[in-house]
């Protein structure tokens, strides 16, 4: 059996993986600095797995993306050398909805001619490497300096890898997150550069800031938790201008507050519904009319009118809340 085959297999029965990125305020034990840090790209995950000049582009949950994907910058995944590369794969012309729905593993219609004139625009954007071996072990003893230095030197001429800039302190930190949010990016990640890869961690070996984009909306209805949260408010639903979305319940609502809120919309559903709530998301949708990634944060008790339209600044531009999240 071949190192791709073993790897498929593997990837399709594994639950975890790869590694993953956790706030960087979620992390209470912080690595030493110097941390390397990287812009955090608005991207679609890719673990691209090359043996003997066949490549498989799988999704940051083992699945196989949907097979156009390869025709994405194919004189660079042709060329590359046996190993596991990790990249994002990014476009500028291309919302992330749209691009996440190209290569969606589940699609089974052809790209349409304008998907495939705006693949051309799209670009892998390298950022790591380990082996077969490493990926079907879960573990990469080698530090990330040492792995990202072993995928350049993989890589052929011209490919793109994620730049490097070094953080000795959290005052550097939030100078690059400041200048790549001004640049109209989500925000930074930043990695030990002395850790190894570890399938399923989600901890100090990488992290994230990120922008987030606030509104007080009104709540419209509930949807109720499946699994675990079954019997328990697990979303609310909002209207923002002439759409409604479902946002979950964000970090700070543990099983108590949950259990509340609960009790709260039995007993009176007018204590939810039809109030003001608190959201957090990235940015606004590609539609307008929505918020990426939302999560709620908490009822306003002393707003009664919803914010129906996004807050714009003097140039016609989102005017986003910047925290450190």
């Amino acid at each position: 059996m071949s190192k791709m085959e073993q790897i498929e297999r593997f990837l399709a029965y594994s639950k975890s993986p790869v590694q993953l990125v956790k706030h960087w305020d979620d992390v209470k034990e912080k690595p030493e600095y110097p941390l390397v840090v990287q812009a955090k790209l608005d991207g679609v995950y890719a673990l691209i797995v090359a043996e003997h000049q066949t490549v498989q582009v799988f999704t940051r949950t083992g699945k196989r993306m949907y097979k156009e994907v390869l025709t994405i910058e194919d004189d660079i995944l042709n060329m590359l050398p046996d190993g596991v590369f990790i990249a994002e794969l990014v476009s500028h012309d291309l919302t992330l909805e749209e691009l996440s729905g190209m290569v969606n593993p589940n699609r089974k219609e052809a790209w349409t001619p304008e998907q495939v004139d705006k693949a051309y625009g799209c670009i892998w954007a390298f950022h790591d490497y380990i082996t077969h071996d490493e990926l079907l072990f879960g573990i990469s003893p080698a530090k990330y300096i040492q792995r990202y230095d072993t995928m350049k030197s993989k890589l052929p001429i011209g490919t793109y890898t994620v730049p490097n800039e070094y953080a000795h302190s959290y005052d550097d930190i939030k100078l690059i997150f400041d200048s790549q949010v001004k640049l109209g990016g989500e925000g930074v990640v930043i990695k030990d550069p002395y850790a190894c890869w570890l399938a399923g961690h989600k901890g100090k070996n990488a992290m994230k800031l990120v922008r987030e984009y606030r509104q007080d909306l009104l709540c419209v209805d509930v949807q109720w938790g499946k699994g675990k949260r079954t019997g328990q408010v697990g979303a609310l639903v909002f209207r923002f201008l002439d759409n409604t979305f479902k946002a979950d319940l964000g970090a700070g609502w543990d099983d108590d507050a949950r259990k509340h809120l609960t009790r709260q919309y039995l007993d009176d559903a007018s204590a939810v519904v039809g109030k003001v709530w608190e959201l957090k998301g990235l940015q606004p949708s590609s539609t307008g009319r929505a918020i990426r990634l939302p999560k709620v944060v908490r009822i306003r008790e002393d707003k009664n009118i919803p914010d129906d339209e996004v807050v714009a600044d003097d140039e016609g531009v989102a005017d986003y809340d910047l925290v450190y999240s």
